[in-house]
């Protein structure tokens, strides 16, 4: 599961850090360095990566709009002047077509204010935006798409 000792503890210390500051709201994956939370309607991933051979990074993220008909420019464009405006993180695009907000943070130098406000920003954003973006542009949230993944 880990391809260097400070992915490894990082991934410890970040375990730590959850925990402290919200209790049993972050649970861990068992394959995968990934804790998992909700906050309000949105799901945040923290996952630890390595980073080169002796170094990590805690990527924190949430999928905040899934299932879109398409990536509209107008959207698009939205995003990226959104994205200039925040101090913590930005909107990405992943393979799959799904916009989410997330932020890095170096691992080796990782202290607990700068998780929680990390895990903050992304969580408080992408449960503003997520509602924004579904609105306009349509497609269903992080929380909605995990919600009928259940009821199938």
């Amino acid at each position: 599961m880990f391809k260097n000792k400070a992915q490894k503890g990082t991934y410890e210390k970040v375990g730590k850090y959850l925990k402290e500051s919200f209790g049993e709201m972050f649970t861990a994956a068992e394959d995968k360095p990934i804790y998992q939370g909700l906050i309000g309607s949105a799901i945040v991933n923290v996952v630890v990566y390595s980073w080169g051979d002796d170094d990590a990074v805690v990527n924190v993220r949430s999928c905040c709009v899934m299932d879109l008909d398409e990536l509209a420019p107008d959207l698009l464009e939205h995003l990226l002047k959104e994205n200039f405006k925040f101090r913590f993180g930005a909107f990405s695009i992943d393979p799959d077509g799904d916009i989410n907000f997330e932020h890095t943070i170096v691992g080796s130098t990782l202290d607990k204010g700068e998780l929680v406000a990390s895990v903050r920003a992304v969580s408080r954003i992408a449960d503003s935006y997520d509602d924004i973006i579904t609105a306009r542009w349509g497609g269903v949230t992080g929380l909605q798409k995990s919600i009928q993944k259940f009821e199938e």
